[in-house]
């Protein structure tokens, strides 16, 4: 929706929901350059880009 984060994992990334195969949406607390603190970004193992899915955990949930 609002862009991507470029890392593969970082441990500011709390992680919401879960597939138990290492994909997962995450609330993004490290206020990343492409993004705000806050944030919800989607984490599958397998693929290096991080897509913004949601600008807030309240977006995210409406």
């Amino acid at each position: 929706e609002n862009g991507e984060v470029c890392e593969w994992w970082n441990p500011r990334w709390i992680p919401l929901t879960s597939n138990f195969c290492g994909d997962h949406h995450c609330l993004d607390l490290s206020a990343s350059l492409r993004g705000s603190q806050g944030q919800i970004i989607e984490m599958w193992h397998d693929v290096d880009m991080r897509p913004i899915v949601a600008p807030s955990f309240k977006a995210w949930l409406e």
